[in-house]
């Protein structure tokens, strides 16, 4: 089973999830915790940056390296544009160009969801970073704040 390492928030995570859909193939979204997913994530990609998909044991990281993967290995549901289509070039330069944009766009995307989910009236957002369980759920008076903090740190958010 395909698994994606990702944070529920992030939209580079939603774009893979959105490629994964596309190409109608089946997985399991694994939300990591924000800087403690950086020993795992190195672990396996030599990067820090989340989404990362496992597939048949191949650890794939960024989503524009998960798309070009998906599309060598899954050709059925294209996500590009082929030579059997008119104009093929010019909308797969679009396509790039979307992308670019994309990148550029989402750290400031990124750094106002982060500054809107630790602001104090959305504290169900906090509650989503943690995960439904494990350790840092059942410890949450320690882990909320803390997580509050090193967010706020990292993204550069007051």
């Amino acid at each position: 089973m395909r698994v994606l390492y990702q944070f529920p928030f992030s939209p580079y995570c939603e774009k893979a999830r959105w490629l994964l859909d596309h190409k109608e193939l089946p997985f399991v979204a694994k939300n990591q915790f924000p800087v403690l997913h950086r020993g795992i994530t190195y672990w396996h990609t030599q990067q820090f940056r989340l989404p990362v998909l496992l597939d048949e044991g191949h650890y794939i990281a960024d989503s524009t390296s998960i798309a070009n993967y998906l599309e060598q290995h899954y050709p059925e549901y294209p996500l590009f544009y082929t030579a059997y289509t008119p104009d093929c070039d010019r909308l797969n330069q679009e396509i790039l160009e979307i992308e670019q944009l994309s990148q550029q766009l989402g750290q400031v995307v990124k750094q106002w969801l982060y500054a809107t989910a630790l602001a104090p009236e959305y504290q169900h957002a906090v509650q989503i970073m943690l995960g439904e369980k494990g350790v840092l759920r059942r410890f949450e008076r320690l882990s909320s704040p803390v997580l509050r903090r090193t967010l706020q740190r990292y993204h550069k958010i007051n």
